[in-house]
């Protein structure tokens, strides 16, 4: 698979390395599969509100679904076209914008006013309420429960940042998510130090 090294530093920047830009090929060879590595292994995804967000996913995807050795090339012209899908609940969400619009339909209009069908509007009301819930509700990563225990007095150990994300129902796996865990240790957003008697780590100072 064949990737183009602008998207790859526009990936890698999303995803915490800093100084990704300054990297050579060899560097960025490395670092890609190690990103690819860490894809296959979790459902990572860079951060929302990130610029080309649903085109970053969509290569990040892409490449961990890949069997094939992913390739950095300069020219556009010889770079796989990467899909950007559609997610299923904006789909649902027209689904139901266009149900409300026919359910508005079967208001009658009497003597020019309009009378709304109690049941009808009722309806209209619970889809609404589900679609607020929906934008609201946001799955927990497996990075920020990382965050969250490294940050804490104290900070984490591996194994209890892989049991935690057992716990929080992110991933059933706790040896994966205790080897993802120690994946995000160096590009976690900000700098942690481990402190090798207790095996624990904290966010820097």
């Amino acid at each position: 698979m064949k990737v183009l090294r602008e998207d790859v530093i526009s990936l890698a920047t999303a995803l915490g390395y800093k100084n990704a830009t300054k990297w050579d090929k060899k560097r960025m060879t490395r670092k890609l599969a190690e990103v690819v590595g860490l894809a296959k292994e979790s459902e990572i995804e860079v951060e929302e509100g990130t610029e080309d967000e649903e085109k970053l996913n969509a290569l990040l995807a892409a490449m961990a679904a890949s069997e094939e050795e992913v390739e950095i090339v300069t020219d556009p012209a010889e770079a796989d076209e990467i899909k950007v899908v559609d997610e299923v609940d904006d789909d649902e969400d027209d689904d139901e914008d266009e149900d409300d619009e026919a359910e508005d339909d079967e208001a009658e209009e009497i003597d020019g006013e309009v009378e709304v069908d109690e049941e009808v509007e009722a309806k209209k009301k619970a889809k609404k309420d589900k679609k607020k819930g929906k934008k609201k509700e946001k799955k927990l990563t497996k990075k920020e429960v990382c965050i969250r225990m490294v940050s804490r007095d104290g900070g984490a150990t591996l194994e209890e940042m892989g049991e935690e994300i057992t716990a929080c129902g992110v991933d059933p796996d706790t040896e994966k998510n205790t080897k993802t865990a120690k994946l995000w240790m160096p590009k976690i957003g900000f700098k942690v130090k481990l402190d090798k008697k207790t095996g624990k780590y904290s966010k820097a100072e």
